[in-house]
C-alpha cells in the first residue's frame, strides 16, 4: 500500500475517533502522522522493510504498527474494528456541509441523532422560535442536506 492511501486511512480513523468522542490529543495524532505520510519524500515501504518508521517524529510505537500493518497486509483490524463500530449514518453526515466530527457526536450523544433521515425529523419538529440566525442557519443546511427544499426564516419562525 502506498504512502498516500495510508495517509488517508489515517486521516479517516482521526475522524472516526472524534466521532466516537475519543481524547482530542489522540485523534490529533492520526492526523499529523497523515500529513507526515503525505510528506514522506522516499517509499513508504522501504521504511517499513528496514523498521525505520519510529524514526519519524510523531510516529509512536501504536502507530508505527498500525502503519506496517496496512503496508504488509493491505488492512488494518484496528481499522475495520473502528469503521464497523460507529453507526453508518454518522459517518454519512459527514457529507453535510458545515457538520464536522464533533457537532455529529453532539448531536448523537445530545439528541440521538444518528442518520440523515434522523436530522430531517430533528429539524422538522424543533421548535426554532427563540433560536439565533446562525442555529436558523444551520437547520437550513441540516435540511437542504436531507433532501427538503423551500426552507427559509419565514416557515420556520
Amino acid at each position: 500500500m502506498d504512502k498516500d492511501k495510508v495517509a488517508e486511512i489515517l486521516m479517516e480513523i482521526g475522524v472516526l475517533l472524534e466521532l466516537k468522542g475519543e481524547n482530542p490529543f489522540k485523534t490529533r495524532a492520526y492526523a499529523n502522522a497523515a500529513r507526515t505520510m503525505e510528506g514522506l519524500s522516499g517509499p513508504l515501504a522501504t521504511l517499513v522493510a528496514e523498521k525505520r518508521l519510529g524514526e519519524i517524529k510523531g510516529i509512536g510505537e501504536a502507530l508505527e504498527q498500525k502503519i506496517t500493518e496496512l503496508v504488509e497486509t493491505g488492512k488494518l483490524k484496528y481499522y475495520d474494528e473502528l469503521k464497523a463500530s460507529i453507526a453508518p449514518g454518522l459517518i454519512e453526515m459527514l457529507e453535510i456541509s458545515g457538520l464536522g466530527p464533533k457537532k455529529i457526536q453532539a448531536l448523537n450523544k445530545k439528541l440521538g441523532v444518528d442518520s440523515l433521515r434522523n436530522l430531517k425529523r430533528l429539524a422538522r419538529r424543533a421548535k426554532w422560535r427563540n433560536w439565533t440566525a446562525s442555529v436558523i442557519k444551520r437547520r437550513q443546511t441540516f435540511w437542504k442536506a436531507s433532501g427538503a427544499s423551500g426552507l427559509t426564516r419565514a416557515n420556520i419562525c
